[in-house]
Formats: C-alpha cells, structure tokens, sequence
C-alpha cells in the first residue's frame, strides 16, 4: 500500500509543477505577448533547420564546395576545412547559437525589465534566424575558406584587390580574420602588456594554428590585436551588420564597452566600404530594424497585433496595415534564392 501511495505521489509532483507554471502565467500580459513572439521565434528557427537540412540556402552549399575543394588540394588542411564546414549546417555552432538562445528566453516574464529583454531577444534570433539574412552571414565561412586557398578560391563581396588586412601596416592576408569579434569562436583577452588580442575558442585554435606565431603555411603570422583591428575594413558579415541579431545580450553589451574603451583611445571602429549584403538580406534587416522601433514605442502597452498594425512613417493613413509582426521574416525559398543571386565574387 506505502508503494503505490508513493507511486502516485510521483505521478502528482510534474502536474503540480505544471499546474504552478499555468497559474503564474494566468492574468500575467507580459507572458501573454512573450508567448506570441516566442512562437514565430520557434517557427523562423524550424524552417532555418529544414533548410539547411535541405541544402536550400546558397552559401551553405559554397562553404561546402569551398571545403571539399580546400580538402583535395591542400590536404594538410583537412581538420580546419571539415569545421567550418561543419557550421554551414543545422549541426554548426552558428545554428546552435540561435537554437540555444531562444530556450534560454524568459517565457513568464514578470517585471516589465525582463519582458523588454525577452522580446528583444526573440526579435533578435527571429531575425538573425531568418534564411536570407543567416545565408549573408555565411559570408564569413566562404571568405575564410577563400584566404584559406590562397587565392586559389575566389573571395565573395570583397573588393578585389582588398586585403582583411587585422596587424596595422601588414600587406598579407590572415585567414581566419573574418571571423574575428565573433563570438561563437573566440574573444579578446588581454595579454601581459595590456594588449588585447583575439584567442580562439577551444577547437577553432586550429585556426590560430596556422596564422598564430607559431603558424606558417606562407601566412602572415602574429596576434590580431583588437587595436588595429578595428581600425581597419574588416568585410566582416558578423561585425558590420550581424552583431544586433547574430549576438546574445552578453555579447552586445561587451561590445558597447569595447567601443566606448576606444572611443576613449581615439579609435573609431571601422565602417565598410560598401554594403555588401544581399538585396533580401538587406530588406529584411531593414523591415527588422522598424518593426523593433514600432515594438519599444509599444512595450506592455498594446498587444502583438494591435503593434503589428501600425502603417509605416510617412505611409499615409489609407495604406494596408500590416498583419503580423514577422510577415516580412518568414523565410522562403523564393526570398532566399533572391538573396543568394545577389552576391557577387571579388573578381
């Protein structure tokens, strides 16, 4: 009798649990909207999943082609090549990131503080989740790859003749420096000078490897100190137009004060010559960048929808009103093959 008495004591402790998560939510408006924006954040990073899963999205298909190319005529750098081919997929950290992200969201918010933070952050992986602008940020592998073959694979929306040149006065490529601020790879440190430099995380060390000083392969060799760095056109997708979306809250606020402690040094980070984004993958940052300025005039005051609605500035008052806030996000083969033609090689 004691056994099943504590048998069914078991079997009420989740229902318990469940019914506790419900009746803190119940009446709450903060969770109420949390919830409606968490669904499309969970949708948008689905369908990211099925395509690249589906190999739809163009330059997840050129990292690859890239990879096994770099494989076959330079074998030594197999391990290096196989990683970043690796985060061209569902299985890569920069997928990972995103999927991590969005379960690590506050869904019962109570204060208004932490409902501001889980809706930006969901609008941040929603947009950074969507395929246009995720197949932009595949960039960065298809440009490492790129200076990785030494010229032998061509780098894509780098002006030709440009160089990622990080260590200042240097004439040589370093592979690797597009990835660089990133951090799903790395984060600068200081060293016993007070320098700051870039370390890579942990299996991306191979990459510190061949350009670090004690690296070879005919690169350029030395640290990539964040001084110099900075300072100069980086061709970075990551750094000049994906850090609001690409990069956690942690991230964003590191590198505010990274960009205060240079402003403080006279240093002005460096702006890209040109706005080598995709035509899809601009549209829909730039559909981002309103309906997150329409979404802080509305916080806790009126619901999802009723913020959705509101007509554009300065699009007159008979317009179509628009019927959710992440219409413009949802991904779609059709956008993302837009996108993907877009993009033009250095040659």
């Amino acid at each position: 009798m004691r056994k099943f008495l504590q048998q069914k004591t078991w079997l009420l402790v989740p229902l318990l649990l469940l019914s506790l998560l419900l009746l803190q939510g119940c009446g709450n408006r903060y969770a109420e909207q949390v919830q409606g924006y968490h669904a499309d954040a969970v949708k948008v990073v689905s369908q990211l999943k099925q395509q690249l899963d589906r190999n739809q999205l163009s330059n997840a298909v050129l990292v690859k082609t890239y990879a096994d190319t770099l494989i076959q005529t330079r074998p030594e750098l197999n391990s290096v090549a196989q990683l970043l081919k690796k985060d061209a997929t569902s299985s890569g950290g920069m997928y990972q990131n995103f999927a991590n992200r969005l379960k690590s969201v506050n869904q019962i918010p109570e204060r208004e503080e932490d409902f501001r933070l889980a809706i930006e952050e969901l609008n941040n992986i929603t947009v950074g989740s969507d395929p246009a602008v995720f197949n932009d940020g595949l960039l960065d592998l298809v440009n490492t790859l790129a200076d990785l073959s030494q010229g032998e694979l061509a780098r894509v929306n780098v002006p030709k003749g440009e160089t990622a040149q990080n260590l200042k006065d240097s004439t040589g490529v370093v592979p690797g420096s597009y990835l660089v601020g990133n951090p799903n790879y790395g984060n600068f440190r200081q060293n016993s000078s007070g320098k700051s430099f870039w370390e890579w995380y942990g299996q991306y060390a191979l990459i510190s490897n061949l350009v670090g000083l004690g690296g070879g392969y005919g690169f350029s060799r030395g640290p990539i100190y964040a001084d110099a760095w900075y300072r100069q056109p980086r061709h970075s997708y990551y750094n000049d137009y994906g850090r609001s979306a690409y990069g956690s809250q942690k991230a964003r606020n590191n590198w505010k004060n990274t960009e205060a402690k240079l402003g403080k040094k006279g240093i002005t980070p460096a702006k890209p010559k040109k706005d080598f984004r995709s035509a899809a993958g601009k549209r829909r940052m730039s559909t981002y960048a309103y309906q997150r300025q329409a979404n802080n005039k509305q916080y806790g005051a009126k619901t999802k929808q009723q913020a959705a609605n509101a007509p554009p500035k300065g699009s007159g008052a008979n317009k179509t009103k628009r019927s959710s806030a992440f219409s413009f996000f949802k991904p779609s083969s059709r956008g993302t093959s837009s996108g993907s033609r877009s993009f033009r090689s250095g040659k």
